[in-house]
């Protein structure tokens, strides 16, 4: 969800204020914290985003869970 999040604050907010910034080394710096954040790596990342996308059911679930515990928040 903080990958998401984050892509949600760059599009919303930054592309949109500082329009000459480079969207691609944003989104990695971006993307590197939140992995920091989680203590995993790019390549973790990837790796569980591609078991997931082979099984939508199981990210159906995933998603409906994290959006289920925010509304509880």
């Amino acid at each position: 969800m903080d990958v998401a999040q984050s892509s949600e604050l760059l599009n919303g907010y930054v592309y949109y204020k500082y329009p000459e910034q480079n969207r691609a080394a944003l989104n990695d710096v971006m993307l590197q914290k939140v992995f920091k954040i989680h203590n995993i790596t790019k390549e973790q990342f990837n790796k569980t985003l591609d078991y997931y996308e082979k099984r939508p059911d199981e990210l159906k679930t995933v998603i409906d869970t994290i959006v289920s515990r925010q509304k509880e928040h």
